[in-house]
C-alpha cells in the first residue's frame, strides 16, 4: 500500500512539477533577461556580427522590401546562435521602412539593437534607455541605466 502511495506522488504531483518546470525554462531561455549591454556587445563583436548586421540592415531600408518571417532566414549569420529573437522593420508614419530593430530580450526584459541607414537616430523608441554603440547602431533597453 505504501509502494502504490510513493508511486502515486511521483506520477501525479512530482513529474507534473518537472514538466511544466522544465517547459517554463525551455519557453524563457531564448530571452536572456540578465545579460548586460556590454555583455551583447562583446558578443556580437567577438564573431564580427555588427558590420554583417549593418549591410544586411542598409539592403533592406534601401530597397524598403520586407518578406515578414522569412527575413530571419535570409539573415547571413545564424540567428539562433547569436540569440536573435526577432527582426521589426521600423516604418515612418508614411510606411517607409527607417530602420531595423534587431530584438534579443522580449518578455519579461526588451532589449536589442536598432540598425539603419548612416546618421540616423531612433525618434520614437518606446524603450527608455538608448546608447549610440556606433554609426548606424542604438542599443535599446527597456530597463533605464543608472549611473
Amino acid at each position: 500500500m505504501k509502494r502504490r502511495v510513493f508511486i502515486n506522488l511521483i506520477a501525479y504531483v512530482l513529474i507534473p512539477i518537472l514538466v511544466v518546470a522544465v517547459m517554463i525554462w525551455v519557453m524563457l531561455y531564448p530571452y536572456r533577461p540578465h545579460e548586460s549591454e556590454e555583455h551583447l556587445r562583446e558578443r556580437l563583436e567577438a564573431v564580427e556580427a555588427l558590420p554583417v548586421l549593418k549591410r544586411w540592415a542598409l539592403e533592406r531600408v534601401s530597397s524598403q522590401k520586407w518578406e515578414g518571417f522569412t527575413e530571419k532566414e535570409k539573415l547571413p549569420l545564424d540567428a539562433q546562435m547569436l540569440g536573435i529573437v526577432d527582426l521589426a522593420p521600423v516604418q515612418s508614419p508614411d510606411g517607409r521602412i527607417v530602420y531595423i530593430a534587431i530584438v534579443f530580450g522580449a518578455g519579461f526584459r526588451h532589449y536589442g539593437i536598432y540598425v539603419g541607414p548612416p546618421g540616423f537616430r531612433p525618434e520614437a523608441s518606446p524603450w527608455p534607455y538608448l546608447n549610440r554603440w556606433c554609426d548606424q547602431v542604438w542599443y535599446y533597453d527597456e530597463i533605464p541605466r543608472r549611473n
